[in-house]
């Protein structure tokens, strides 16, 4: 990927140039779908926001709804043009729709995005088309081959790939999480950056235990990597809450059916890594259910930990 910064307003502009390069009948328009969300990213770059549409149905179906719309992010564009250059010349040659699946292919312009540019773009036009019920997931193709991101191909999206709340006032942002998983020996840990984008409404401490308690099952690739979840799947925050840069984490009493594979230490630092990763945390405190416990060959409980990087045997991309 070439870390060339373009314009904010690139999928804009692709989607005007997909308007001019695709002509499709429109029809007598017959519903009136209400509490549509078009998803744009603003004017600094940086978040992605959503205002409410009314997306008009037509008898055309799919396709005239898909160029709707198009139709609407073309007007968005226009109504903050001063805010936007034109410098871009990356299209959208194509679209196709098979079987819930909307396949969008850009050329080659699209690779010129920068990481964050891209993964906001793509947010948020999978958010905004995912939204139609004939439209489950979204596929991005360039120049017919799949969107790749680090030698990997993207595939089909959902709405809910992206954090997110669906209301007007959400703004989604993108970040890199490091997190940290069991290795096969159950003995150290794996570091794993990933590329997150999120709704800046959510608290990003919850997002990121969220996340973490999902463990690697979630990534097929990070599982044939052998790595490993460091906490059970049925467990949950109570609450979490950040005071005088300590992370106070109560968890429920599921904590406590820990897997007997991996070491306490393991366990712990997963979370404390993890954390204490985030500007206003320099230490992690652990409650089960209110209380402080002690658990066969973990460390004492009763104080806060802090990071602990000794513990990291490696660090993986995928």
């Amino acid at each position: 990927m070439k870390i060339q910064r373009i314009t904010k307003s690139l999928i804009v502009i692709c989607f005007c140039s997909l308007i001019m390069c695709i002509s499709c009948g429109k029809n007598e328009a017959v519903v009136i779908e209400n509490k549509f969300y078009l998803y744009t990213v603003n004017q600094d770059g940086d978040e992605i926001e959503s205002e409410e549409f009314d997306l008009v149905v037509s008898e055309g179906g799919i396709s005239d709804n898909i160029s709707e719309i198009l139709t609407a992010f073309g007007e968005q564009e226009e109504l903050h043009k001063e805010y936007h250059t034109r410098e871009s010349t990356c299209k959208v040659i194509d679209f196709q729709v098979k079987e819930e699946q909307l396949t969008l292919n850009f050329d080659a312009g699209y690779l010129l995005m920068s990481a964050v540019d891209e993964v906001l773009h793509r947010a948020a036009i999978v958010k905004t088309f995912t939204q139609l019920k004939e439209i489950k997931e979204v596929q991005f193709t360039v120049e017919g081959q799949p969107l790749t991101i680090n030698k990997k191909a993207v595939g089909f999206m959902k709405g809910e790939d992206f954090i997110h709340n669906n209301g007007k006032n959400s703004a989604m942002k993108t970040t890199t999480i490091s997190f940290y998983y069991a290795d096969t020996k159950g003995t150290s840990l794996i570091e794993v950056p990933v590329n997150v984008t999120y709704d800046s409404t959510i608290p990003i401490v919850q997002l990121m235990m969220s996340e973490l308690i999902k463990g690697p099952e979630e990534n097929r690739d990070l599982e044939k990597m052998g790595l490993r979840r460091t906490l059970p799947k049925d467990v949950t925050c109570n609450s979490i809450a950040i005071r005088d840069k300590i992370c106070y984490i109560d968890f429920s009493a599921d904590f406590e059916n820990v897997i007997s594979e991996l070491s306490g230490d393991v366990i712990v630092y997963s979370v404390v890594n993890l954390l204490s990763a985030l500007p206003n945390v320099d230490k992690v405190q652990f409650t089960v259910e209110g209380e402080y416990v002690e658990l066969p060959g973990f460390p004492k409980m009763n104080a806060p930990f802090e990071r602990n990087l000794n513990i990291v045997a490696n660090t993986i991309t995928y």
